[in-house]
């Protein structure tokens, strides 16, 4: 789990310093994790990804829900919150800075692939 989380982490780094045509694939174990973790957009030269899909396809263990207004993901050694505005994510106790704030769009929870990769670890 540790390397997968590292791979993912190493990817994203990787799609978010080459031009936008270029990160239209980003590999995880050999899958394209565009095509499974649906939405993603970019806002202000930040990639976002839903929180929802990124933490089913990478901790596939724990269980993600939305309570008093944030999305949760909790189980495998990690408990992460978000809120929609906020800027930052709660990760095991301690704050990550979101610089333009979790995102909601269509009902979805988005956050930076950056943030969110060092939130995996």
């Amino acid at each position: 789990m540790k390397i997968r989380k590292t791979v993912m982490a190493v990817a994203a780094a990787a799609a978010l310093i080459l031009p936008a045509s270029a990160a239209e694939i980003l590999l995880v174990g050999g899958q394209n994790v565009w095509d499974q973790a649906g939405a993603r957009i970019v806002e202000d030269g930040t990639t976002y990804v839903s929180l929802r899909a990124m933490a089913e396809l990478l901790t596939p263990e724990a269980e993600v829900f939305w309570l008093d207004g944030m999305a949760h993901v909790q189980g495998g050694g990690l408990s992460l919150s978000a809120r929609p505005g906020d800027t930052w994510l709660t990760v095991n106790d301690r704050a990550l800075y979101v610089p333009h704030g979790v995102l909601l769009e269509d009902g979805r929870t988005l956050v930076p692939v950056r943030v969110l990769a060092e939130a995996l670890g």
